[in-house]
């Protein structure tokens, strides 16, 4: 009697054991997938304000430095287009 409670008492832990060691792969995996993501966005913003840097220490003409900020800003987000609004500080009536 005490042998059958205790090999069933074995098998459910044991059942219980490979849950949980898949469940943990399973966030393993994602949480590498997260880390991977995050570095590849980290060494996009980095390029960009990395190519900023260089455009500001050479003379740079302002249409050159706004089209420098949404290509790069483009390529960040993955987008296939993107646009810059400059606003003028003098008021027209």
């Amino acid at each position: 009697m005490w042998t059958i409670i205790i090999a069933g008492s074995l098998t459910v832990l044991l059942a219980i054991l490979i849950f949980l060691r898949r469940d943990l792969a399973l966030k393993l995996q994602e949480s590498e997938r997260a880390r991977a993501e995050l570095e590849l966005e980290e060494s996009r913003v980095f390029e960009f304000l990395h190519g900023l840097g260089e455009a500001f220490s050479e003379t740079i003409r302002s249409a050159d430095l706004h089209r420098i900020i949404v290509e790069n800003s483009c390529r960040i987000l993955g987008s296939n287009g993107g646009a810059l609004y400059l606003s003028s500080k003098t008021q027209e009536a």
